[in-house]
């Protein structure tokens, strides 16, 4: 089983990259810093530092029964229901993993769909 699974973490990126309709379209260096907490209720998230004016919330969370540890390993957080029209509020986290260390951490959100991955 994952560690990270409902657990708090801070994960740094220096590398972004956001997608749309397939295509990728930014990336670049960031300096942004992932902080996640845990209540009983919720996964609470904050992206400090530079976020290259990309269009996503600062502060945001998920609810931890929507919660769950894909086939691949992958974390997974999301925010119910998944009709959220608004553009800037992530809908579903992916974390991704490699020997219990964060390899990606990935937004998305609706209206249009697009991704947000921060890299290490």
């Amino acid at each position: 089983m994952n560690t990270l699974y409902l657990s708090p973490f801070t994960f740094q990126s220096s590398r972004f990259e956001e997608w749309s309709a397939g295509r990728c379209i930014s990336s670049g260096t960031i300096n942004t810093k992932i902080v996640c907490s845990v209540t009983s209720n919720t996964i609470n998230m904050k992206l400090l530092g530079d976020n290259q004016n990309l269009r996503i919330l600062k502060e945001f969370y998920f609810n931890i029964d929507e919660s769950s540890i894909l086939y691949d390993g992958r974390i997974q957080y999301m925010k119910a229901p998944l009709s959220n029209t608004n553009p800037i509020i992530p809908i579903i986290c992916h974390i991704y993993t490699n020997s219990n260390k964060i390899s990606c951490v990935r937004f998305a959100m609706s209206f249009p769909d697009r991704l947000i991955e921060y890299y290490p």
